[in-house]
């Protein structure tokens, strides 16, 4: 048997299998679309932030306030699954970087000089409900959901542990909820914008553990291009979606 027959055989088996997914979506969900976009990520927890007796305050979630020099990037892909026009499901991997100092925070001056950057990875499932019809317009949306992490950090200054060093990978869980809009489009192209909340279940995203454990979180922000693959609405003669 030649290797081209296999090599054909294999490509028929997966176009087949891809072709038997495919039917097997549509007949349950009206809307598929490929999500892909980039965002910001902000840190919260125990390294850093702004000095509260300069810049602002304190206490937020238990964590010190947001520093805007250690913004990083984040890319975003994945997929959402939409039964009707209010609510739809997504599942979202999304690779991205925190980063925490203490050289703007009142740790500076008390001595203490901790960098870091964590390399992270977040698979995500949400559940999305839309304020009005995400068909025929702009629309508000929130979200809530959970998610795992993969992550691993690396100290860039270090005075609390013998050495700049990187830790291995540690995985670890999220609870994410925010806000969202839709906006409108003629094509099978859709823009979003969102924001959230991650609260992970860990308290060492920034490879620091304090005492009373105080669990990280971190902010992103989102934009998207949703590309609709597969969509079974349609427009009656007065201009509504069906």
């Amino acid at each position: 048997m030649s290797f081209k027959f296999i090599a054909a055989g294999i490509l028929f088996m997966f176009a087949s299998g891809f072709r038997v997914q495919g039917q097997f979506l549509k007949k349950f969900f009206n809307e598929i679309e490929f999500i892909g976009g980039v965002g910001t990520t902000n840190y919260f927890g125990d390294i850093g932030g702004k000095d509260p007796d300069i810049l602002g305050v304190r206490v937020f979630f238990d964590n010190l306030d947001i520093d805007l020099w250690q913004t990083r990037m984040a890319l975003v892909t994945g997929v959402r699954f939409a039964r009707n026009k209010n609510f739809s499901f997504s599942m979202q991997l999304t690779p991205m970087l925190l980063s925490g100092s203490d050289e703007r925070s009142k740790y500076a001056k008390e001595g203490r000089h901790y960098s870091f950057t964590t390399s992270l990875a977040e698979l995500s499932f949400l559940g999305e409900y839309y304020f009005a019809n995400r068909m025929t317009g702009f629309s508000p949306y929130g979200f809530a959901g959970a998610g795992g992490l993969a992550y691993s950090v690396y100290y860039t200054k270090n005075t609390l542990a013998p050495d700049p060093k990187r830790t291995r990978w540690y995985l670890g869980n999220t609870v994410i909820i925010g806000l969202g809009a839709r906006f409108p489009s003629k094509s099978n192209v859709v823009h979003t914008l969102d924001c959230g909340f991650h609260f992970s279940t860990t308290d060492f995203l920034d490879g620091f553990k304090t005492p009373r454990n105080s669990k990280d979180l971190f902010f992103e922000i989102s934009y998207k291009i949703n590309y609709q693959m597969y969509d079974s609405w349609f427009l009656d003669h007065k201009g509504l979606v069906r």
